[in-house]
């Protein structure tokens, strides 16, 4: 075990001087450290927390450049260290915002991760340290980057699998690529209002480093509000939260760092200092007192008075409380849709003296309860497509395994529905098309649900020409 410290310590230190080296050139002689290069600009990195795993994986990055396309080194591009997540169960995004970028062609993005940050909290509510083999992690571009870019989407090849050496020490090897962002779902993100204008929003992305960007509506939008009951046109979720509070975003991240909101929800901020928010599985239920126990797996907000490490267990009491879906805040449930196993979460108001917790509102994640997991995007190759039987079948690309469900398999169905995006990557950018549109020649990358092992029902198919 020293001797791979070591040897990590070794790798760290030759990375680090690489990256510091243009730092050190750039402060000396005449000029500013501070200039941004001509056509400089901030790219925001949103990091797909997606792994399949209800484990929580934080750490913090304290150093983050771009390698250019002849292998030079861009200076740190961070304002300070920003501690994120890697690994969420509800595959909330984070994210890093780049400063002042240098117009150019890069090759990969080099973050450098600070060890004794690296940890993981487990879905028991104990949490450890991680070792990774090197804090250095190079993070290769699909394909090129030409600067200035809106965003860039960073997203894990493999399930999140931890493992342990001889002492028991936890052990990650990340896997990790990243692309200019085109299309992205974006699902359960706290954000803050920033102002409005033109029926469009200014928000921040809370757990993505502040990132600035516009939420546009169509007629789909499905808008609510702490404030008023039922749903609301766009004018009136405007009207009460345009100019100020905290909100719950679903939709797609676009080309242009814009999202087109599928959801969103809007707290007034008056009520978000009084509020206490956790997310945790169901582990037992009680229909004779409408209560269920709850291990809590992470802290949203408030919680003052819980155990923080490890997060207990909670007997949560619902005959006060509201019952919804995450997909559908409006809709009002009975007790009985509660499941073990379900992901939650929970909010009452107040401290909390005891295992007991008065809920006013309960939401269950619709990723827990739906048969499938989050997981990695699955990347492959076209092996046939049924137009008739709306799928198509994807194998494996080359030598790249292919993953469905945490497991490696040869191949999967995927099943294309109504609500399923299908688009082509070009030169111009993305372009909606047909499943009879897909070919054999395909290379396609899947989101979607997992219903076993070998089958996938899409929410977003990607593909591309790889014979261009």
């Amino acid at each position: 075990m020293q001797a791979r410290t070591s040897e990590r310590g070794r790798l760290a230190l030759h990375h680090l001087l690489l990256i510091l080296l243009p730092i050190f050139g750039a402060c000396s002689g005449g000029g500013s450290s501070n200039s941004a290069a001509p056509g400089a600009r901030s790219i925001q990195v949103l990091i797909d927390t997606s792994t399949g795993s209800q484990d929580l994986v934080e750490a913090r990055v304290d150093i983050a450049t771009l390698e250019t396309s002849g292998g030079a080194f861009t200076e740190n591009l961070l304002d300070a260290p920003q501690t994120l997540a890697w690994s969420h169960p509800l595959a909330s995004p984070s994210g890093l915002d780049l400063k002042d970028v240098p117009a150019g062609v890069y090759q990969a993005l080099h973050l450098v991760v600070g060890q004794a940050s690296l940890r993981v909290r487990h879905s028991n509510g104990q949490s450890e340290s991680v070792v990774v083999p090197s804090v250095a992690l190079r993070i290769p571009f699909e394909e090129v980057l030409v600067a200035p870019a809106f965003w860039l989407h960073v997203r894990h090849r493999v399930p999140l699998a931890l493992t342990r050496d001889s002492a028991g020490q936890a052990m990650w090897q990340p896997d990790l690529v990243a692309r200019r962002g085109e299309l992205q779902p974006v699902t359960e993100v706290s954000a803050t209002s920033r102002g409005s204008g033109s029926g469009t929003m200014l928000a921040s992305l809370d757990n993505a480093g502040g990132m600035l960007v516009v939420l546009g509506f169509d007629d789909s939008s499905k808008l609510s509000s702490d404030t008023q009951a039922g749903s609301l046109t766009r004018d009136r979720f405007l009207e009460l939260h345009g100019r100020s509070g905290e909100l719950e975003v679903s939709g797609d991240m676009r080309r242009d760092g814009s999202i087109l909101v599928r959801s969103a929800h809007g707290r007034s901020s008056s009520s978000s200092g009084s509020e206490s928010k956790v997310y945790g599985k169901i582990t037992s239920l009680d229909a004779g007192t409408k209560s269920f126990r709850c291990q809590v797996q992470w802290i949203e907000r408030g919680a003052t008075g819980l155990q923080r490490d490890p997060l207990p267990e909670l007997n949560v009491l619902t005959s006060s409380a509201r019952i919804h879906r995450s997909s559908d805040k409006l809709t009002s449930l009975d007790f009985t849709v509660l499941g073990i196993g379900q992901i939650v979460e929970v909010e009452w108001k107040g401290t909390q003296n005891g295992p007991d917790i008065n809920a006013h509102e309960v939401e269950i994640e619709d990723s827990s309860s739906g048969g499938g997991s989050t997981g990695p995007e699955i990347e492959g190759r076209i092996g046939s497509v049924n137009v008739g039987k709306s799928e198509f079948v994807v194998v494996r690309r080359k030598d790249d395994p292919l993953w469905v469900n945490g497991k490696q398999v040869a191949s999967a169905d995927v099943v294309v529905g109504s609500i399923t995006r299908l688009v082509r990557k070009t030169d111009n950018g993305l372009v909606s098309i047909g499943l009879g549109d897909i070919t054999t020649t395909d290379r396609v990358w899947i989101l979607g649900r997992a219903v076993s092992d070998t089958r996938v029902e899409a929410s977003l198919v990607r593909v591309r020409d790889e014979s261009r």
